[in-house]
């Protein structure tokens, strides 16, 4: 709704908007803003497709769409090397971190992973971050333990 007062979808309101644009740029010949606001909306739109499988609203687009969902999904591991491992991760995590884009993992998904990795190929590829978690989750278990021991005996 548009302003609580006119019910308006947003794919039309996105629509009659850029129209808009359109109307103003070409009454005023003002052909760097028309091309600009066109690239913008027009790399947008390819981007949520190629980037978040997003597709849009309308029906006559979706050919369209599903060809360049298709053809990003076969260019992929060309750009991006994706292993069974971090397929599992991605999957079940559910809070990433916004600098990285990496996943936020628990301690107990972390130190699996991680024992993971370790049989896989050895402990000398964990990164001096990873060795550092790993050592800090492992101290707060082993208190953990003591603690519940300790309250155990009295």
């Amino acid at each position: 709704m548009l302003f609580m007062t006119l019910p308006v979808k947003i794919k039309w309101l996105v629509v009659g908007l850029f129209c808009m644009h359109l109307l103003i740029d070409v009454s005023q010949i003002n052909i760097v803003h028309l091309i600009t606001i066109t690239t913008g909306m027009v790399s947008g739109y390819i981007y949520a497709l190629i980037a978040w499988n997003l597709h849009g609203p309308f029906a006559a687009t979706k050919s369209f769409e599903n060809g360049i969902v298709a053809c990003a999904s076969k260019l992929r591991p060309l750009f991006y090397k994706e292993t069974a491992r971090n397929k599992q991760v991605h999957k079940h995590a559910k809070v990433f971190d916004f600098k990285t884009g990496k996943p936020i993992i628990d301690d107990d998904e972390f130190m699996d992973t991680m024992l993971a990795k370790i049989s896989l190929h050895g402990e000398a590829k964990l990164a001096s971050g990873e060795r550092k978690r790993m050592k800090r989750i492992s101290e707060q278990k082993t208190k953990e333990s003591h603690v519940k021991n300790h309250c155990g005996d009295s």
